[in-house]
């Protein structure tokens, strides 16, 4: 199982892989429903995420690039989003992404895509929710490697593009992708071993995610239809 206890969390901090501390607004909205038939695996590594998409926003935006994880993570001109750990092919929920912005210009915003993969982003819902995702955690940005409390910047985080684990309609903590904004003017080249460093949860499903016909969402719709008539019934008799 992935998660990690709090043993674990505190050894990681003396590391540089505490939890930031900063003013963070998580949220989620549908966008376009994809299905998988899975199964869904928690245990992902770095390798596993070849090909997932990277924009990078900057306030200028002649500077903006799209970019592909390749090797450790995602290259640009200027800029990296590197995975930070000692292993050679970390799991993804064991590493820090270390970010490097010289560009010169201040970076307003990232989406992570994974509409060519079938890596999932896996949210926080106290619970498991899809059956094989375990309990996701939402997105974490901090500042510097040691995620020190005060940074100088918020960060605006939301999930879209859900998915849902057939037969079964999405359940809210399954994404393809994450758009981020950063707050306060960006993020600019920092004086600390990191301009910021980010830590995500990633599930990956043994079989394509596509957008479903519009037959199959009848299915589902008529599926959810039966379950409550059903619940209906049972109330009635109750």
């Amino acid at each position: 199982m992935k998660k990690i206890s709090m043993v674990t969390c505190a050894a990681l901090a003396l590391l540089g892989g505490a939890r930031s501390a900063q003013s963070q607004t998580v949220t989620s909205t549908p966008g376009t429903s994809y299905t998988t038939s899975g199964p869904i695996s928690d245990q992902v590594f770095v390798s596993m995420m070849t090909g997932v998409q990277l924009i990078a926003t900057f306030a200028d935006s002649s500077k903006n690039q799209t970019l592909y994880l390749t090797g450790k993570g995602w290259t640009g001109t200027n800029f990296t989003l590197l995975s930070f750990n000692l292993l050679p092919d970390p799991n993804t929920f064991l590493t820090q992404w270390k970010l490097e912005n010289n560009t010169g210009s201040n970076l307003t915003g990232l989406t992570f895509d994974a509409y060519t993969t079938r890596i999932l982003f896996d949210r926080s819902l106290g619970g498991e929710g899809t059956a094989g995702s375990d309990i996701g955690n939402d997105i974490d940005v901090c500042r510097t490697l040691l995620c020190l409390i005060g940074d100088q910047w918020n960060t605006s985080v939301n999930y879209t593009n859900e998915v849902g684990l057939t037969p079964n309609a999405p359940v809210g903590d399954l994404f393809r992708t994450i758009n981020i904004t950063f707050n306060n003017g960006g993020i600019a080249k920092d004086r600390w071993l990191a301009d910021a460093v980010l830590f995500f949860d990633t599930d990956i499903s043994e079989s394509d995610v596509t957008v479903p016909e519009p037959s199959s969402y009848a299915l589902i719709a008529a599926g959810l239809m039966g379950l409550a008539g059903l619940a209906r019934r049972r109330a009635r008799r109750a």
